[in-house]
């Protein structure tokens, strides 16, 4: 079995799983002018597929949050990998299961010793509307 047919095998079950959108703007690294004159950094969209759930908690919000807060647990499934333009405490929207909201990404170390087909895993707090 190729290589390919591995990671395709491996990946299948988790995007028929995926439950959530992430999008970020991240810089492009290129500076424009606006209709103004002044100098702007233009961005560019990064959208994330993932499987997102709520983590563990008496009632499911975040502690000290107003009740549209919630403390997520996710793993990527496409891209499997966060590029190195995304940095921790970045904020973008989410949708998951249907709800929108914003969404601060919280970036988890990843085992330098392993390779996961899995996706990164990742905690963020979601804010819905």
């Amino acid at each position: 079995m190729s290589d390919d047919l591995i990671y395709k095998a491996l990946r299948e079950p988790l995007l028929k799983n995926k439950n959530a959108t992430l999008l970020f703007k991240v810089s492009t690294g290129v500076t424009g002018l606006d209709e103004d004159g002044n100098s702007i950094v233009q961005t560019e969209k990064i959208t994330f597929e993932a499987i997102i759930h709520p983590l563990k908690t008496e009632d499911g919000y975040f502690e000290g949050g107003d009740r549209k807060s919630l403390k997520v647990r996710g793993r990527l499934v496409d891209p499997l990998s966060f590029p190195n333009t995304i940095k921790h405490l970045q904020t973008g929207r989410a949708t998951i299961n249907g709800r929108s909201g914003d969404f601060t990404l919280y970036l988890m170390t990843q085992n330098p010793y392993t390779q996961s087909n899995l996706g990164d895993e990742f905690e963020g707090i979601f804010n819905e509307y």
